[in-house]
C-alpha cells in the first residue's frame, strides 16, 4: 500500500495576460458646421492602445490660455454645447485607458455664429418731391438688427383707406412715380430679414397741392 505522500500531483498552468499598451495621439479631429452656441466635433478612433479607450475633450476660448474640461466619452464624434455666440474656440482630444493616455490631438479651432436679430424700425423718414407726380424717400437703417435687410415701402393715396405695398429695396431710398399730386399721399417703411419684420417707420404724409 502507497503512503499518501506519493498520491498523484496535479499540473496547474498559468497564462500571463498580454500587457496593457496606452493610446497613441488622436488623429483626424475636425470641427463641423458650428450655431450660435455649439460646435461639433469627430475625430479618429485610437488603433494603438487596449480598449476600452476613452476620449477626453478639452475646449477654451482662443483668447484664453486655460483648457476646460468638456466629457470624458467613448465615441468618436461630439457636439460641445453651452458656447458664447460670435466667439473663437479652439478644441483638443486626446485617448486614455488603464495603461495611460495618448498625446493630445493637434489643436483645430471654429467660431460659434453671430445670431440673426429682427430690425427695428426704420429711423428718419422723410420725402422731397422735385418733380410732379414723383416722391423722393429716405430714410436711416434700423438701430437693431442683423444685415441683410431688405426695405418695404408702402402708400396711401388719399386720407383714409388702406396702404399698399409699392415695393421692396435694400437701399435706403426709393423713388415713387405716378403719385397724384392733387390728393395728400402718406407713406412709410418697414424693414425684415430671416429674424422678422420689423415695426413700421414714421408716416410721412405730403399734402394736396
Amino acid at each position: 500500500m502507497r503512503c499518501g505522500l506519493y498520491g498523484r500531483v496535479r499540473q496547474i498552468s498559468f497564462v500571463q495576460a498580454a500587457p496593457q499598451i496606452a493610446p497613441g495621439q488622436v488623429i483626424g479631429l475636425a470641427t463641423g458646421t458650428p450655431t450660435s452656441t455649439s460646435v461639433p466635433i469627430t475625430w479618429q478612433a485610437d488603433t494603438v492602445g487596449t480598449p476600452p479607450i476613452s476620449y477626453r475633450i478639452e475646449y477654451k476660448r482662443a483668447a484664453d490660455s486655460a483648457w476646460s474640461l468638456d466629457t470624458t466619452q467613448f465615441g468618436t464624434g461630439r457636439t460641445v454645447t453651452g458656447l458664447q455666440a460670435g466667439t473663437a474656440y479652439q478644441f483638443r482630444v486626446r485617448a486614455e485607458n488603464a495603461a495611460g493616455a495618448g498625446a493630445y490631438s493637434d489643436v483645430v479651432s471654429a467660431t460659434t455664429a453671430t445670431p440673426v436679430i429682427a430690425p427695428s424700425a426704420p429711423r428718419n423718414l422723410a420725402y422731397t418731391s422735385p418733380f410732379l407726380g414723383t416722391i423722393n424717400l429716405a430714410w436711416d437703417e434700423p438701430s437693431v438688427g442683423s444685415q441683410p435687410i431688405t426695405y418695404s415701402v408702402y402708400y396711401r393715396q388719399g386720407t383714409t383707406g388702406s396702404y399698399s405695398l409699392w415695393g421692396e429695396t435694400t437701399s435706403l431710398s426709393a423713388s415713387l412715380t405716378g403719385q397724384p399730386s392733387s390728393q395728400t399721399n402718406s407713406y412709410y417703411v418697414t424693414a425684415r430679414n430671416s429674424a422678422g419684420t420689423s415695426p413700421a417707420s414714421n408716416v410721412v404724409t405730403r399734402p394736396a397741392s
